[in-house]
């Protein structure tokens, strides 16, 4: 079975997104609640749908394996936000395709520059995003963890299309 890299584009690809976001959440060993996290479950569809915004799914079969929504942050800057592989698919390089993909959906929606924080001990994330030509920046957005990290990526560089993965609506 191959996988493939899908838009959420209707109420059960959103579910499926939403899925996966919240195993995220559980699976940090810290809370996110300062990031208002209820109201964005409650609206996936208006943070990360069209006209701003976007939810991808790496889907094999007809099982979600990963995730990662871009959404309007300020004027041409997106974020990327809730990146996300189930344990039992890592390893597999659908992060880097995912990544790959937030970035071309991100250059395909308008955006000149794409931001994203996370936090030191989330190691193989940060060498995704490194991989993928985002470099440390300074706080752009209020985080109180401790271990806060802080990156951006201008989209007028090049983004390969994911290897070995497709695109297209779910």
């Amino acid at each position: 079975m191959s996988l493939v890299i899908l838009e959420a584009a209707d109420a059960r690809s959103f579910s499926q997104f939403g899925s996966l976001v919240r195993e995220y959440m559980a699976s940090l060993s810290f809370s996110l609640d300062f990031q208002d996290t209820d109201r964005e479950l409650a609206s996936l569809e208006h943070e990360y749908g069209p006209p701003s915004g976007v939810a991808l799914l790496a889907v094999e079969g007809d099982r979600a394996l990963g995730c990662v929504g871009v959404r309007r942050l300020e004027g041409e800057v997106a974020e990327l936000k809730r990146m996300y592989v189930s344990p039992e698919a890592r390893g597999r390089g659908i992060g880097r395709g995912l990544c790959e993909a937030a970035l071309a959906a991100a250059r395909r929606l308008g955006y000149a520059s794409i931001r994203l924080d996370t936090v030191a001990e989330m190691t193989a994330a940060a060498r995704v995003y490194e991989a993928a030509g985002f470099h440390a920046i300074p706080a752009y957005r209020e985080n109180p963890l401790p271990t806060a990290r802080f990156y951006e990526r201008s989209l007028s560089e090049g983004v390969a299309a994911p290897a070995g993965l497709s695109e297209g609506p779910a």
